[in-house]
């Protein structure tokens, strides 16, 4: 007996793979008649070899279509695998699949070889899966403090970089900038002004206020020559004991000659302070 949906672990199922003489599309569904959420994306490799993939659980439904042969194969999935629905079986799910093959026709059809990504639409909405939606709601608690328009800006750009190359969390903080002022940094390595790094701050206080500092994309601000940009530096209160940079476009794609992606520094007073202190009341001669 086939266990209840979502009274299982999930299962991960991918949407297909087309070659020009041979191939096939899958789509799970729930018994309901949904289509199941998309989880992840497979978006490297060849064209045959990059697919959309559901998260789905035992009792949800499986349609798949392949060639040579045009046929079509009616499944559930039952604990960690599918098998075929025949018989009585596959009367509560047959009205769910005329509707669903109905509406993907066109994308079941397909003998081009193209990625599998399921339209948007049928278990996603073409940008983001359900993987990327739970890192974006980690990433949220972090970055809160951030006006709408940045957040949505600094978000977008994660989604484009390394996941080993994102640090929310103050480890290794360097000391806080001498002088006492935040500066903008621009640094290009092209004339484009769309490649240029621009740096956004966040201010973290002692009475645990968090403020923002906007920076300025070097599109957006006067120069007299293509390499003369600058924001002024704006100085911080004596009461900011961490900091961190947010910088855009921080990663160089040099075969697209593009910059692109995030990256995050932090900064820290009383770490640095402490060990400044350990250093002056070890007694000399000792290390």
């Amino acid at each position: 007996m086939v266990k209840r949906y979502h009274e299982d672990k999930p299962v991960l199922i991918d949407n297909g793979s087309v070659r020009p003489t041979e191939g096939y599309r899958r789509v799970a569904f729930t018994p309901e008649g949904e289509i199941c959420p998309v989880h992840h994306v497979v978006d490297k490799g060849l064209n045959h070899e990059r697919h959309t993939v559901q998260q789905a659980y035992s009792g949800c439904g499986v349609i798949t279509y392949s060639w040579p042969g045009k046929h079509w194969y009616f499944g559930i999935i039952d604990g960690e695998v599918h098998r075929e629905l025949k018989g009585r079986e596959l009367v509560p799910y047959i009205n769910h699949i005329r509707v669903i093959t109905n509406k993907l026709r066109d994308w079941f059809a397909c003998h081009k070889p193209k990625p599998s990504f399921l339209p948007a639409g049928y278990g996603w909405d073409g940008e983001r899966t359900m993987e990327q939606r739970e890192k974006e709601k980690s990433w949220k608690k972090h970055l809160n403090m951030l006006p709408e328009d940045v957040l949505a800006e600094v978000l977008e750009a994660m989604h484009d970089t390394p996941e080993t190359a994102i640090h929310l969390e103050p480890v290794n903080s360097a000391p806080l900038p001498f002088g006492n002022k935040i500066t903008f940094g621009y640094y290009s390595r092209t004339r484009f002004h769309r490649n240029w790094t621009y740096d956004h701050w966040v201010l973290y206080h002692r009475d645990h206020r968090r403020t923002f500092v906007r920076g300025l994309p070097p599109e957006t601000l006067p120069r007299k020559d293509w390499g003369d940009v600058a924001q002024d530096a704006v100085p911080f209160p004596d009461d900011v004991d961490r900091m961190m940079k947010i910088t855009m476009r921080a990663i160089w794609d040099e075969r697209e000659n593009e910059a692109y992606g995030v990256s995050f520094e932090h900064f820290e007073r009383k770490r640095w302070q402490q060990r400044a202190e350990v250093v002056e009341e070890t007694p000399s001669g000792i290390t």
